[in-house]
């Protein structure tokens, strides 16, 4: 009953506002008459009902004259009430039928078009847009919900609100027609008055039920297939935007891949309604055939003891369909309330994350507007997530400036960017720019082809002396620029000032402020610094300040001497092999980071240290020789994540029974228990694949491999897997990383919602996350016991330990994440995986389960890096 609560008033919610608009009295009226043409139509059943009862008399009484009287004129009863011919009740029913259908269109264009107007103004007021777009991870497809969800809101809104008064006014209609017919009943000595009534009801109330408990799921996926739909057509759309660049940088594969991904999704949770909807057809039609014949079934017994006439019967019958219909609506219209009550759910969520958009709209660096060039002070940039990206005490770019902002990727250049035209809102500080005018004339970050004609777009004063063909028209004229340094977590910024020689052609007027624009050749100025990881003049590289210096002074480079060698990050990157107890051990170094991996153990990693001390749990000889890859610091999961119920699945219509691997469960598939063969290793890269061949273990060939790759900042680790069988196969992966826990090891990352399991560790339920097991803000790994999946993580996590600072981001194909805090132990786990735990078994019934479904030969990869700094 919440559940229903919920949903109308959430309709309500988004209903009212048209019928208290400035249309409201139109939209009222036109209601009025849509209810009223209703109403109407179930006064001619009732009438219909009567007539039905006085045909079928002069049927059994065999009466020419009243036979043809009410099929084309009118008879009178013998109470002496006037009954019309079927010929005018039916034209008569015609003319209000169209009639109303034609006002229920009308109806739900114009509320649909004032609706599409209004959350189209909303989105797009005070950039709620752009907010959703960065912290709206749950409210996905924007453009769905407005073009399609509001369509089938308002369609689906009417007629199943009619169409429920509808049924209402019958039931009170027919109610008494029954309970007049029906008489009574004597059962066992109790007499019931009106026993059809009540057969009706119970009859009614038990298919309710039953459809209830059967139909229940179809909310929850009808809410998922509208998404994949829309997240596959958003694909497709996105790439006949881009087809150039596509075609330019090769990327059909990846692309086919995205596609068939997002179509995997959308054929499995149709797949999970095709298996919902068998069981919900097969009673809802042997329920309405029933119902057919039921009526008179349960009348025919007065009939055949005479105590009523045939057309008391047919009337008795009628009614009682009616009834048991008005009754059974739920039965009848669950499928179209489960799609009704998902679109519901997802405007009022899209609602909702506009309504908080826009009160956040003043968040963001204080705008100070008239200055003479872009300054922030005391500012602050973070990512959507909390974390800090950029400190900036001072940072000024005057009018005339240009300034050459370096930095690896990631490093916030970007947002930067985006932080001087005012729209980025997870900033603090203070901003001075120039007026607010001038703004918009910086170039976009992200150019983009315009829906609108070329002719049709905003062109600048310069546009007519180009097209003359006078002095403005000049040419372009490509210019290099040596690519920034890469160097981890810094952004630099280059001031330069534009050379001595004026430009060849400027336009007259005065001309709005533009965002820097690097040049080469210009020289240096410095303006105000800044501290932290944003920082003015000092990050340029050394060779491109020594160029700039020299073409400002005119002096040489000096020569490079004879036993010069290009700078390293740390010490030399080295490889070794050595014999372990668990085998031949590959053992990788780059700069103060050591990787350690044993091939035969199950493929896994059996050491990962930063300056001697461990990232992930250290792992003895002992440990490997005994356990296996239990014992490792990391092993790969394939071809699935976690535990299986009953250590069984159903696939293809084949059960498959695997033997237990862990504690009397199968766990974790068999890539961690298999030895591993060395495709490629080098000094700070190796490859290990492992082939499997049909077994008890798991049924269907596949080849998995891992890639490996150690840098002085942290460790990059790709999986792929590929189906070897003939047919489609199920596939899942991840790795399991257990990491050093030292006291006072703390962990950071966000999800959307957790899954609660039973004895057994399998999922039962999900929910949001609870405040006890919230890691949003970072708490220790001892304050809660977990061995829990959790769901829509943000893809990166944060393991801070008492010497180092460790951040896991993983590929989006990694849609969950395990997260193992055992108590009283000096290790725990947080795993990326794409899999929900016992997701074969789900894979048909629950969307999330992520089990990939891949073709004969058919590959799929993904990536997951450990980036490690000291604390």
């Amino acid at each position: 009953m919440r559940g229903i609560a919920n949903a109308l008033r959430d309709a309500w919610h988004l209903a009212r506002p048209y019928y208290a608009s400035e249309q409201k009295w139109f939209a009222r009226t036109l209601l009025g008459v849509i209810i009223a043409a209703n109403l109407l139509l179930v006064g001619i059943n009732v009438w219909l009902n009567a007539w039905n009862q006085q045909f079928f008399n002069a049927l059994q009484s065999k009466n020419w004259g009243a036979f043809i009287r009410l099929l084309f004129y009118y008879d009178t009863t013998k109470g002496g009430t006037i009954m019309p011919g079927f010929s005018e009740l039916v034209v008569v029913y015609i003319v209000i039928a169209v009639a109303r259908t034609y006002m229920n269109q009308w109806l739900q264009i114009r509320w649909r078009t004032w609706l599409t107007r209004k959350l189209m103004d909303e989105w797009l007021a005070d950039r709620a847009y752009y907010r959703i777009s960065l912290t709206g991870t749950e409210t996905d497809n924007p453009d769905q919900r407005i073009a399609d969800d509001l369509a089938n809101f308002v369609g689906n809104t009417l007629s199943l609100g009619v169409d429920l008064l509808s049924n209402v006014v019958s039931l009170a209609s027919f109610l008494s027609i029954l309970w007049m017919l029906s008489g009574a009943l004597t059962v066992f000595g109790v007499t019931i008055p009106g026993y059809l009534v009540w057969v009706a009801l119970v009859y009614s109330i038990f298919g309710t039920w039953i459809t209830h408990k059967i139909g229940k799921p179809l909310v929850q996926l009808n809410f998922q297939q509208q998404r994949y739909e829309a997240d596959f057509r958003f694909a497709l759309v996105r790439l006949r935007e881009n087809t150039e660049g596509v075609a330019l940088y090769g990327g059909e594969a990846e692309e086919n891949q995205t596609l068939r991904q997002r179509f995997l999704s959308i054929a499995n949770n149709w797949w999970a309604i095709m298996q919902r909807m068998k069981w919900l057809n097969t009673f809802v039609f042997g329920f309405n055939q029933i119902a057919s014949i039921f009526p008179i079934v349960v009348v025919a017994p007065r009939y055949f003891f005479g105590k009523i006439p045939l057309g008391v019967l047919t009337r008795a019958a009628d009614a009682f369909g009616q009834v048991q219909g008005s009754m059974s609506w739920f039965v009848g219209a669950y499928t179209a309330l489960a799609s009704w009550r998902a679109t519901v759910e997802r405007l009022v969520g899209f609602h909702r994350a506009i309504v908080a958009a826009r009160a956040a709209s003043n968040a963001g660096l204080t705008a100070q507007d008239g200055a003479d060039g872009f300054a922030i002070r005391d500012g602050v940039i973070r990512l959507p997530n909390g974390k800090t990206l950029l400190t900036i005490p001072d940072l000024v770019v005057r009018k005339g400036d240009s300034v050459l902002f370096t930095g690896i990727s990631g490093s916030g250049k970007s947002t930067l960017f985006r932080a001087l035209a005012g729209i980025w809102p997870f900033a603090q500080g203070r901003l001075e720019r120039p007026a607010a005018r001038a703004v918009p004339a910086a170039a976009p970050l992200h150019p983009a082809r315009h829906a609108a004609p070329r002719r049709d777009l905003p062109r600048g004063p310069q546009h007519a002396r180009r097209r003359r063909g006078g002095r403005g028209a000049r040419r372009c004229r490509p210019r290099r620029l040596r690519p920034p340094a890469r160097r981890r977590g810094q952004l630099g910024a280059a001031p330069l000032r534009r050379r001595a020689a004026a430009p060849r052609h400027r336009p007259s007027g005065a001309r709005p402020p533009r965002l820097p624009v690097p040049r080469r050749g210009h020289q240096r100025a410095r303006p105000g610094g800044g501290t932290g990881p944003l920082r003015a003049d000092a990050r340029a590289p050394a060779r491109r300040r020594d160029r700039l210096d020299r073409a400002s002074t005119g002096a040489r480079r000096p020569a490079r001497p004879p036993d010069r060698r290009p700078p390293h990050h740390g010490r030399r990157a080295t490889a070794r092999r050595r014999i372990h107890g668990g085998g031949r051990m590959i053992a990788l170094s780059a700069g103060s980071l050591t990787l350690e991996l044993c091939p035969q153990t199950g493929g896994s990693i059996a050491e990962f240290r930063l300056g001697g001390k461990p990232i992930l749990r250290p792992t003895t000889a002992q440990a490997l020789a005994s356990q296996g890859a239990r014992g490792a610091a990391s092993y790969p999961l394939v071809p699935y994540s976690n535990r299986l119920r009953d250590n069984r699945f159903r696939f293809m219509g084949r059960s498959y029974d695997l033997p237990p691997s862990l504690n009397d469960q199968a766990i974790h598939g068999v890539g961690w228990r298999r030895p591993w063969q060395v495709a490629a290793a080098s000094a700070t890269r190796a490859s290990l694949v492992y082939d499997h061949a049909p077994d008890a273990e798991w049924p269907f060939a596949f080849r998995a491999e891992q890639h490996f790759a150690l840098d002085a900042d942290g460790l990059t680790c790709r999986l792929a897997a590929i189906n070897l069988a003939p047919h489609e196969a199920p596939m899942g992966m991840g790795p399991h990383p257990f990491f050093a826990r030292p006291p006072g090891t703390r962990l950071r990352f966000t999800a959307a919602r957790v899954w609660h399991h039973d004895a057994k560790k399998i999922p039962t339920h999900v929910t949001p996350v609870p405040p006890e097991w919230d890691f949003s803000a970072g708490r220790d790994v001892t304050s809660a016991v977990l061995d829990h999946c959790f769901t829509d993580w943000g893809g990166s996590a944060e393991i801070l330990l008492p010497y180092a600072r460790v951040e896991l981001t993983a590929d989006a194909l990694f849609r969950h994440l395990i997260v193992f805090t055992p108590e009283g132990r000096d290790f725990f786990a947080v795993e990326p995986v794409t899999n929900l735990t016992d997701g074969l078994n789900r894979m048909h019934t629950e969307p999330m389960s992520n089990i990939l479904l891949l073709q004969p030969d058919e590959r799929v990869e993904a990536g997951f890096r450990l980036a490690v700094s000291p604390a």
